[in-house]
């Protein structure tokens, strides 16, 4: 089973905001702020988070640096409510069609989310959102199976592999710009569904990543 709309409140309840499953710092706050450096956000920056989850990133990084302006996309009604009542800026779509403006961001980025959809579609719509010069900057993992895709059925998330991202970023006039593999903490994942029945049941026990973590930014050069 994958359905937000009943696990978010599951994920709040054992005190995770974020919903991921590797950090770059043992608390979410660190990982935020070492993400914000990673990425380098320009300041007065327009972001687009595809799966924002309840919005807790951008806040994180509007801590960082109070300019950004931050834009949440998610296709959950629960995680929209909750986004609502803490004052957030939040669009209730499919990612791969959200119906925005094109060319209003500096920047899509998707964390942990894009498994969830086809990469060219979503590449496609991120780059219609980005103005010219903007970065998708993605977070995901490398499949450990060189060259191939990982469908993980629990979780009903696809791994895609590095060539067939960058050969779908290219098709939405899109370049890869720089990647690379920051040390990652999984622990606190691990503790939440050693603590979660129901996250046992839900995912059949499955909480193991499938892949290596990596960063990328995917330039916009038309």
């Amino acid at each position: 089973m994958n359905n937000y709309d009943i696990e978010t409140d599951e994920y709040l309840a054992h005190g995770l905001k974020l919903f991921v499953s590797t950090r770059y710092g043992k608390t979410e706050k660190e990982h935020a702020e070492k993400y914000h450096q990673l990425v380098g956000f320009k300041k007065n920056s327009v972001i687009v988070d595809m799966g924002c989850g309840i919005g807790e990133m951008g806040r994180l990084l509007q801590e960082c640096d109070e300019t950004l302006k931050i834009i949440n996309v998610t296709n959950s009604p629960r995680q929209h409510e909750i986004i609502k009542q803490y004052g957030g800026h939040c669009v209730l779509a499919d990612f791969n069609s959200t119906d925005m403006p094109s060319g209003i961001a500096q920047y899509v980025m998707f964390n942990e989310s894009f498994g969830y959809g086809n990469p060219e579609q979503l590449l496609q719509e991120a780059s219609r959102l980005l103005s010219v010069g903007g970065c998708v900057v993605l977070r995901d993992f490398v499949p450990h199976t060189p060259l191939k895709q990982v469908h993980v059925a629990t979780w009903d998330y696809t791994g895609y592999p590095v060539h067939e991202v960058v050969a779908a970023a290219a098709q939405a006039g899109l370049a890869l710009q720089w990647m690379e593999r920051p040390k990652c903490f999984y622990d606190h994942f691990q503790k939440f569904f050693q603590d979660s029945a129901k996250m046992q049941e839900w995912h059949s026990g499955d909480y193991q990543t499938y892949g290596y973590p990596y960063l990328a930014a995917l330039e916009k050069y038309e």
